[in-house]
């Protein structure tokens, strides 16, 4: 008959034998413990209710041997607890203090269902709060706190741990999470000589389009905006790329505005790594001089928050004489180690850029033909940026 408490029942056979403790009546019995954990004593513990009826079952371990023997069995009572815990659950943390910036506080929940013997719970950090049936609420605490909580009745039988409860209110999302919030992006002159440090932490999902990107696996969560002006070329590059932290974006280009956008292209891994590229003109994409374009960008999976660059550059240059240009030719692309530059004035200034917008190369070769070494450079794509009779055109080359 069960005490209540934990019990221990420990058989001795003169066979090699196994035990099994059941609860029920008979003809429909449920096993609580059915073991044979070796060739001597079986011994079982087991929490009891309070005078339900347990039977014993004792047989040799193999089914239909015939040997007979002695048994000793021996049941041992643990002894019952002096006191009556209080019942509730693991408590929940309650961020209501939180506030937009990030600071605030949060408190905890712990639901009492029945008070027992009453007792207290306690943080160690404020007074101990009495048990009482309902909602008892601890705190509240700084965000980022870690505190414990514990159920004090000043019996060991009794006394118990509520949980440790942790909690960081969340920051801001970054201004730009929306297209509402948009942050301009300067355009260059056939270079990305001004990129944008942007940043996707706290980034929330945005609601606009289709949330859907049709170049890539990834569509768009957590992702920020951009908004850039076709320049009176009609041409605009825009671009990603690392800073040290986000190493792969997606990115979609959009005309309209804010909750009627139209997509005009998508892009994953065109730029440098798997960074983003969108190359538009007026001829191929609709664009016009003027036209306010929107650029969503997001990390691929977006389980990585950190840094990244974004430019925006007319690849033809804001003033560029053609005519002056127009015979110009370079050859090969993608180049493995000599790029060979052709025109009919005299070309006076050569000047290599990584994507990032560093210089990596300069030369004046004061000739109308020149080769450029690219043996040394890594691999990956890089602007050529070209002075001929005081006029800069730039070109985007790629190293192998």
């Amino acid at each position: 008959t069960g005490t209540g408490g934990d019990m221990t029942l420990t058989s001795d056979a003169s066979f090699d034998h196994e035990m099994a403790i059941s609860t029920g009546v008979c003809g429909d019995l449920t096993n609580i413990r059915c073991d044979d954990n070796s060739v001597g004593q079986e011994t079982h513990t087991f929490a009891t209710t309070l005078d339900a009826i347990y039977y014993v079952y004792v047989a040799h371990w193999s089914g239909g041997n015939t040997t007979t023997g002695t048994i000793d069995i021996t049941l041992t009572c643990a002894a019952l607890p002096t006191c009556t815990a209080a019942t509730f659950d693991a408590g929940t943390i309650d961020d209501s203090g939180c506030n937009p910036d990030g600071t605030g506080t949060f408190t905890v929940d712990i639901e009492v269902t029945d008070v027992g013997d009453g007792g207290n719970f306690d943080d160690g950090i404020n007074p101990p709060e009495p048990v009482v049936l309902g909602t008892v609420t601890m705190g509240p605490y700084n965000t980022g706190d870690s505190v414990t909580i514990e159920y004090v009745l000043g019996d060991p039988d009794c006394d118990d741990t509520v949980g440790t409860f942790e909690y960081t209110c969340p920051l801001p999302p970054p201004a730009n999470d929306d297209a509402s919030g948009a942050i301009d992006l300067p355009v260059g002159d056939t270079l990305c000589e001004t990129p944008v440090l942007g940043t996707n932490e706290n980034a929330t999902d945005s609601d606009e389009g289709t949330n859907l990107a049709d170049c890539s696996s990834s569509d768009p969560e957590g992702d920020v905006w951009y908004k850039v002006t076709v320049p009176v070329t009609g041409e605009i590059n825009i671009e990603t790329s690392t800073t040290g932290e986000i190493t792969d974006t997606v990115m979609i280009v959009y005309r309209g505005t804010p909750g009627s956008l139209v997509e005009i292209e998508c892009d994953d891994d065109d730029a440098v790594g798997l960074f983003s590229l969108v190359e538009l003109n007026a001829t191929d994409d609709g664009i016009a001089p003027g036209d306010i374009l929107y650029v969503r960008v997001w990390e691929w999976n977006n389980d990585l928050k950190g840094t990244f660059n974004i430019c925006a550059w007319t690849p033809t240059g804001l003033s560029i004489d053609d005519d002056t240009l127009s015979s110009f030719t370079y050859y090969p692309n993608p180049v493995k180690n000599t790029l060979t530059l052709n025109a009919q004035n005299t070309i006076e200034n050569v000047t290599l850029y990584n994507m990032l917008g560093q210089e990596v190369l300069r030369a004046t070769p004061n000739t109308i033909n020149s080769e450029v070494d690219m043996s040394s450079l890594s691999n990956g794509s890089y602007f050529v940026q070209v002075t001929i009779a005081n006029i800069t055109k730039t070109i985007r080359v790629i190293k192998q």
